[in-house]
């Protein structure tokens, strides 16, 4: 009994000690919380910290299945709920994965892709069309005057739960915001006229009795091979319309 009564007595000198044998439990992280990537998780950090390089933008609920499209998500992953990640410093109204059709982009070549006015020289793109997943080689194909496909995805790090994916979160079908899609290169079909601008791809469709109709197109192609036995073609065009992988080639006559 004396060294049972020892034992108890030892224990609680430790706890009262503040050497409690069982840690405390992790804290949960909060909206407007900032973090910072730690191996293959993320750590808790002040927002003043030059290591918070990230911001807890949301913790969705139970009815809620993606962190994708919360205004300037990057990164998700799970503790007790599943978290919304966004840059630190970043403005979700600017971010790529909030744009629907009619809004602009910046240069989707040069990341990071941006949200902007059409009307503020920085943006380049206009969005034709979004598509919530799927395979982007196919995305664009019905989307005409597609010319770039911009693809976004979500990341996500942890050992918790992972949300399956067939091919990237987000794509986006693109063009030229000055761009008249109806006029689109990928339209044209034989008979109908072309001229020169100043946007790629360089070329659209135009009235033929237009001053600046320059081209005729005598038959659309797989290969500019096939070109050299169109009659009367003094030259051909080859064009991939965004998404597509199977190129198509104008066949063209120059009228001056």
């Amino acid at each position: 009994m004396r060294y049972w009564i020892t034992a108890v007595l030892s224990c609680l000198a430790l706890v009262v000690g503040g050497c409690s044998l069982i840690s405390p439990a992790a804290k949960s992280v909060e909206q407007g919380d900032c973090v910072k990537q730690d191996g293959a998780d993320f750590a808790t950090v002040e927002c003043s910290s030059a290591e918070a390089k990230y911001v807890v933008l949301k913790k969705l609920s139970g009815s809620e299945y993606t962190c994708k499209d919360v205004a300037g998500v990057t990164y998700t992953y799970y503790e007790d709920k599943q978290v919304c990640l966004g840059d630190k410093g970043a403005d979700p109204l600017q971010a790529s994965n909030v744009a629907h059709e009619g809004d602009c982009l910046t240069d989707s070549s040069s990341p990071p892709v941006r949200k902007l006015p059409c009307g503020d020289p920085q943006s380049i793109y206009k969005v034709l069309a979004r598509e919530d997943g799927g395979l982007a080689s196919l995305a664009c194909d019905s989307v005409p005057g597609t010319e770039v496909t911009y693809t976004w995805e979500l990341k996500q790090i942890g050992d918790g739960k992972k949300i399956p994916k067939l091919g990237p979160d987000l794509i986006f079908c693109l063009a030229h915001k000055e761009v008249d899609t109806a006029r689109a290169l990928e339209n044209a079909k034989v008979g109908d006229c072309l001229r020169d601008t100043n946007i790629k791809p360089n070329l659209e469709t135009t009235d033929c009795g237009g001053a600046d109709a320059k081209y005729r197109v005598l038959r659309v192609v797989a290969t500019s091979g096939q070109c050299d036995n169109v009659q009367g073609a003094t030259s051909s065009f080859t064009f991939t319309p965004g998404g597509l992988a199977i190129p198509r080639v104008f066949c063209v006559a120059r009228l001056r």
